[in-house]
C-alpha cells in the first residue's frame, strides 16, 4: 500500500505574516509610486513651460524684439489678442490662431500645453466643460506697458521670472482663460491694484529690497499645493508640495523651493528694480 503524505495546512500565524508582509511592501510600493506620478507630471509640466517661454522669444524674434503684453488695450504687438493667444503660432497651434476671429471664438479650444498634469482644478473644469483655461500665468511686471526684449529685464534675463504655476479654475471665484482679455480672468499674476486686488510687489530702500503687496504678510511668496478653497487668486500657487516651477527671461526652468525668502522671490518678479537676489535663488 502507498502511504500518501498529506501537506500541512497553513497555519494562522503564517497566514497573518503573510498578510504582514504584504502590507509592507504595499505599504513601500505605493509611496514609490506616487513619487513616479509626480515626477513625470513635473517633467511634462516642465516641458510645458519651456515651450511657452521659447514660443515667447520666438514671438519677440518675429517682432524685433517686441514682446506680447496682458493688457489688452495697449498698442503693443498683439492689438485685440490675450499673450498667450499671440504665442499659439509658436507653439505649433496657428491652426487654432488662424480660426480666431473674435473674441467669442475663443472659448471651445484646450491647448494642451497650456494645462498643467498636476494642476487639482482641471479635472473640475473637465467636468464643467470649461475650455480655453491655463495652468500657467504671465507675470504682470514684466509683461506690460508694450515690453521689449532689450529694455524690460534691466535687472537681467536670468534673474526675472516670466511665467509660474496657476490653478486654472475656481481660485477664490476666478477661472484663468488663456484667450480672454478682461483683467480678472488673464492668466498673470503680480499685476497692478487696478488689475487683481493690489497684486503689485513693492519696494524700498537703497539698495532696493522688494517684498509682497500691499495688506498681505511680510513672508508671503507663493502657494505650495493649497486647498482649492485657501487658493489665492492673485498669488502664483503650484500643485507639487516640493517646490514651484518657473518659466526664467532667458529661457530656462527652474524649481523654486517652498522655503525661497520673500526679498529673493519679490525681487525676482520685478524686472527692472535693481535687486540683488539672495543665494537662494
Amino acid at each position: 500500500m502507498i502511504s500518501r503524505c498529506s501537506r500541512p495546512a497553513v497555519t494562522v500565524l503564517e497566514l497573518l505574516i503573510v498578510i504582514a508582509i504584504i502590507g509592507i511592501l504595499i505599504a513601500l510600493l505605493v509611496p514609490a509610486a506616487q513619487r513616479v506620478r509626480e515626477a513625470a507630471s513635473r517633467a511634462e509640466s516642465k516641458n510645458n513651460l519651456r515651450q511657452i517661454i521659447l514660443a515667447t522669444h520666438s514671438f519677440g524674434d518675429a517682432h524685433h524684439g517686441r514682446l506680447p503684453t496682458v493688457h489688452w488695450h495697449e498698442r503693443g504687438p498683439n492689438p485685440g489678442r490675450s499673450l498667450f493667444a499671440a504665442i499659439l503660432p509658436f507653439v505649433d497651434q496657428g491652426a487654432v490662431f488662424n480660426q480666431m476671429q473674435n473674441i467669442s471664438g475663443i472659448w471651445r479650444w484646450r491647448i494642451p500645453v497650456f494645462i498643467s498634469p498636476a494642476d487639482p482644478t482641471d479635472p473640475l473644469a473637465l467636468a464643467n466643460r470649461v475650455p480655453s483655461l491655463s495652468s500657467y500665468a504671465a507675470n504682470a511686471q514684466v509683461f506690460r506697458d508694450n515690453p521689449r526684449l532689450a529694455a524690460t529685464f534691466v535687472d537681467g534675463t536670468s534673474n526675472t521670472i516670466a511665467f509660474a504655476e496657476h490653478y486654472s479654475y475656481n481660485c477664490g471665484i476666478y477661472r484663468f482663460q488663456w484667450g480672454y482679455q478682461m483683467a480678472a480672468s488673464v492668466p498673470n499674476h503680480a499685476a497692478t491694484f487696478a488689475e487683481m486686488n493690489d497684486a503689485n510687489p513693492k519696494t524700498n530702500g537703497n539698495p532696493p529690497v522688494s517684498g509682497p503687496p500691499l495688506f498681505y504678510p511680510p513672508n508671503v511668496t507663493f502657494q505650495a499645493a493649497p486647498r482649492l478653497s485657501e487658493c489665492d487668486y492673485a498669488l502664483a500657487q503650484t500643485p507639487h508640495r516640493s517646490g514651484m516651477l518657473v518659466a526664467i527671461g532667458d529661457g530656462s526652468v527652474r524649481i523654486l523651493s517652498p522655503s525661497i525668502s520673500p526679498a529673493t522671490y519679490w525681487g525676482a518678479i520685478t524686472p527692472a528694480r535693481g535687486e540683488v537676489l539672495g543665494p537662494d535663488w
